[in-house]
């Protein structure tokens, strides 16, 4: 369909696949709104589809998969990116992570798409000469997205962008109007981590800190669910360390909500992240949350109201939160849980989410037109 043979401006959100991971799921959310949306949202993976394609597909998005390698180092990224925009001729492309954002932003100005917006949505950690590299990039660009005050903080410190140019939203989490029942078996302290097995995320950490809390008599077990290139290096973790059978690896879950119901506290070990929806999603199912203060967590979490923030990659500090979570017994976990989802209903929803951020294009369109 041409962009502008309808009565909406046409936008394009850019991501690098479409199987399952955080950019996926904030597809889905945002396409969740589709009743209510002013614009055309149209959406498109450099690489390869899968699971979020395939639901977004069934309900009705516009999904395309280019199918090509997203890394940043392969060119005809941004050749495939360039012909897919001259056709579909958007009024917005707005580039979520990095390798998105790298050939999104050149194919857009290549394009001639009038206005062209990247995406941080984790800590910058780029080495120095990748932080120049993206630093002429955002002069191309309209805006720089960031999806947490802690994100926007570090863009600025590095000074990939200046502040002006930089816009903040938290990510959109979508929370069931009636939660399912919580189903938590009281002779456990059941711990959850959701998300991929990959180093940045540090899910091993948990191997050592269960250890440490059944040696002081703590009940614990852990739950992996996600999958990843850690996956087998952490079941010999487990076994070497005398807990394997207190560790279950769930791998992917289409129904992530059903095994949080049965857990006690989500544990979010991440040392980088941005406004991170596993975590947003464990507050919705009322779940007390341990996350690592680095980035985006801190601004969804209240400490010692909806949950605890410790240092990343500390056992001790972690071990503490969760022994406190224990001995605070199950009543006060639950309230602590009721706090998080009131929390993340208010700052997260994903209507009040699509409303700002069509907004914000709206007022990139005006600023143009004058």
């Amino acid at each position: 369909m041409h962009a502008r043979s309808g009565s909406r401006p046409t936008v394009l959100h850019l991501v690098a696949q479409f199987d399952f991971g955080g950019a996926e799921k904030h597809m889905a959310y945002v396409w969740s709104q589709a009743d209510h949306l002013r614009y055309r949202h149209c959406f498109a993976a450099i690489g390869q589809g899968g699971r979020v394609e395939r639901q977004m597909l069934a309900e009705g998005a516009d999904v395309t998969c280019l199918g090509v390698d997203p890394a940043i180092r392969n060119p005809g990224a941004i050749w495939a990116v360039t012909r897919f925009l001259r056709r579909l001729r958007p009024e917005v492309i707005h580039a979520h992570g990095p390798e998105p954002t790298f050939h999104g932003l050149i194919a857009g100005l290549l394009a001639r798409v009038p206005i062209r917006i990247g995406e941080e949505f984790a800590l910058p950690s780029y080495s120095d000469r990748a932080a120049l590299v993206f630093r002429h990039l955002y002069r191309t660009a309209h805006s720089v997205y960031c999806n947490c005050e802690a994100v926007r903080a570090e863009v600025i410190r590095r000074r990939i962008a200046a502040r002006e140019k930089t816009f903040v939203l938290l990510n959109p989490m979508r929370v069931a109007p009636e939660p399912l029942p919580l189903e938590q078996d009281p002779a456990h302290l059941t711990l959850v981590f959701v998300g991929r097995l990959v180093p940045h995320k540090n899910p091993g950490i948990l191997l050592a800190v269960l250890g440490r809390l059944r040696a002081e008599g703590i009940p614990a077990r852990v739950w992996l669910v996600g999958d990843g290139s850690d996956r087998a290096r952490l079941e010999a973790e487990a076994a070497t360390l005398g807990v394997g059978e207190h560790v279950t690896f769930w791998g992917y879950r289409g129904d992530v909500e059903e095994v949080l119901r049965k857990a006690d506290v989500f544990v979010h070990t991440s040392t980088n992240d941005g406004s991170s929806l596993a975590v947003g999603e464990a507050m919705g199912c009322r779940l007390p949350v341990v996350s690592t203060d680095a980035g985006g967590p801190a601004e969804m979490i209240d400490a010692g109201e909806s949950g605890f923030l410790v240092p990343p990659s500390q056992e001790a500090p972690l071990v503490g939160a969760l022994r406190a979570l224990w001995t605070m017994g199950p009543g006060r976990r639950r309230a602590m849980g009721e706090r998080a989802r009131a929390a993340v209903i208010a700052r997260c929803d994903p209507g009040r989410y699509v409303a700002r951020l069509e907004a914000y294009y709206d007022g990139l369109a005006a600023a143009r037109g004058r």
